[in-house]
């Protein structure tokens, strides 16, 4: 039977933290929410998934929808900035060769689709951003009632994700180059850590 590998997108796959800095800091001052970030700053924000952090900025109902809409357009807008760490498409390829390879996500859909499209992650079975749920563990959940597998990762780089992934059934493992170093991640306890895109291939 394969094994599922739930992927997390911005700081595993993409390195994508001084975009996502900046966009929301020119957000900051569009919306008024008196607080602007470096990009280590910005980092420890995840934590726990971002959508729930936004509530602590008075980010709220159609304020949180407009600001949303906002950033999934300055991201599209800004899609090169988006890279792919070096190593990952082949290391994704090659896991899809004996798994399930699926991008689960707390970025806007449009954005994870066309990136994608654009570094030709074909061998991804399907992409579950903000969109299709805000919640990262009922995303898994539904993946892992939808595939049939017998070991479920979830690859993710915060503290956040590895509390989601143990919410949601699955073995967390961490990789140290992208949101939270680590220390940071070895104190969240995670099955595996890994320092180099090529050891996901031991999973």
């Amino acid at each position: 039977m394969p094994n599922l590998y739930l992927f997390d997108s911005d700081g595993v796959i993409f390195d994508s933290l001084p975009v996502i800095t900046e966009v929301f800091n020119i957000l900051s001052g569009k919306y008024h929410l008196g607080r602007r970030f470096s990009e280590e700053e910005f980092a420890l924000l995840f934590t726990q998934n971002i959508h729930y952090r936004f509530k602590e900025f008075g980010l709220e109902g159609r304020k949180a929808e407009s600001f949303l809409k906002d950033k999934s357009e300055m991201y599209l807008d800004r899609i090169n900035e988006f890279r792919i760490f070096p190593g990952m498409k082949d290391v994704m390829g090659k896991l899809s060769g004996k798994g399930v390879v699926v991008i689960i996500s707390s970025n806007n859909q449009a954005l994870l689709e066309e990136l994608a499209k654009k570094h030709g992650l074909s061998f991804v079975k399907e992409i579950l951003g903000s969109e299709v749920e805000r919640s990262k563990v009922k995303k898994i959940l539904m993946m892992k009632e939808k595939y049939a597998h017998e070991k479920a990762y979830y690859i993710g780089d915060t503290t956040g994700d590895i509390a989601e992934a143990r919410k949601g059934g699955v073995v967390p493992v961490a990789v140290t180059w992208g949101f939270h170093n680590r220390a940071l991640l070895e104190g969240a306890n995670p099955d595996f850590i890994f320092d180099r895109p090529e050891e996901l291939l031991n999973l």
